[in-house]
């Protein structure tokens, strides 16, 4: 978990972000104001009139940014409120024991002495979820480094199938020791993939399948960032927030609720095909907690592309 120092460091780089796009919201219907009087000014100047429905598509984004800045501002907020979690604190965990491959269990100290746990989570692909939960998630250096090494990695045949994964093999061992010790309530929940939404969900469809309101919404986003740095058309695209909606949601002890969770995934992204292939190929999608804010580089290509 991140320290309190970074928190506060992020919190006003929020804060700073959420004011930002608020001034440039307002500056973009400022201009598309003043880009119509110029149409009507000018003895009716084209250009203007063109560019005038872009500085309002942009206002848009920006102040839809700046909804969304100050929805991470006033979560940033509670993190500071919650407290900090210090996984090498040695008075803070609390050793459970060791599974039947000596793989050691060291948990978090509030987190064991506590007499409920509740647990909630997206599950976004099936290497989420489960005993990983507590047991990855609030544990040690001693207790990970069981599983996050070359020979684990090595011997995992795919990160997203459990039953061929040797990492989430040795998590439930892990996982088993630590629900004979803690009591905890799991909720685990799935969503659909609406990457896109509003304004942006003709994103989400082939260009064929376009409207005529579409097809005009492309032309102005297109040429709007063909006018803007590489970093800047980057940042835009990657702060637009996605309106995904909630497909699943079961809650109880960790196994039955993370295999009823793993169901839902599997008729979401499994595709069953007939005989061999000629020719597989692999949309990869640049979302991933691992390129936060960046974009993919060629290893994470490859593990999510092999999985």
């Amino acid at each position: 978990m991140a320290s309190r120092e970074q928190v506060l460091a992020e919190l006003r780089k929020q804060r700073l972000n959420k004011y930002a796009y608020f001034g440039m919201g307002l500056g973009c219907f400022a201009l598309a104001v003043l880009l119509v009087i110029l149409f009507f000014s000018r003895e009716h100047d084209w250009g203007a009139l063109v560019l005038a429905p872009i500085g309002v598509f942009f206002g848009v984004i920006m102040l839809y940014q700046f909804k969304n800045r100050t929805r991470e501002v006033a979560e940033l907020e509670r993190m500071l409120d919650a407290g900090e979690y210090d996984a090498e604190d040695p008075d803070g965990m609390v050793h459970l024991g060791k599974t039947a491959k000596n793989e050691i269990v060291n948990i978090n100290r509030r987190a064991v002495e506590s007499d409920l746990v509740i647990y909630v989570n997206i599950n976004l692909v099936p290497m989420d979820g489960g005993h990983k939960s507590i047991a990855v998630g609030l544990c040690d250096y001693e207790s990970v480094r069981a599983h996050h090494d070359p020979d684990t990695i090595a011997a995992c045949d795919s990160y997203m199938d459990p039953q061929r994964s040797e990492m989430t093999t040795k998590i439930d061992r892990q996982g088993a020791i630590v629900d004979q010790h803690m009591k905890i309530f799991h909720i685990e929940t799935a969503l659909n993939n609406r990457m896109f939404g509003s304004a942006m969900d003709f994103l989400g469809r082939n260009e064929d399948e376009f409207s005529e309101f579409d097809r005009m919404k492309y032309e102005a986003l297109r040429f709007g960032l063909s006018k803007l740095p590489t970093a800047a058309k980057r940042k835009i695209f990657q702060n637009v927030p996605a309106e995904y909606e909630l497909v699943a949601c079961y809650a109880g002890k960790t196994e039955p609720v993370h295999q009823r969770i793993l169901a839902k995934l599997s008729d979401q992204y499994m595709v069953s095909l007939k005989g061999q292939s000629d020719i597989v190929i692999f949309p990869i999608p640049y979302v991933s907690p691992y390129n936060i804010n960046s974009v993919l580089n060629p290893i994470l290509v490859q593990v999510m592309g092999m999985g």
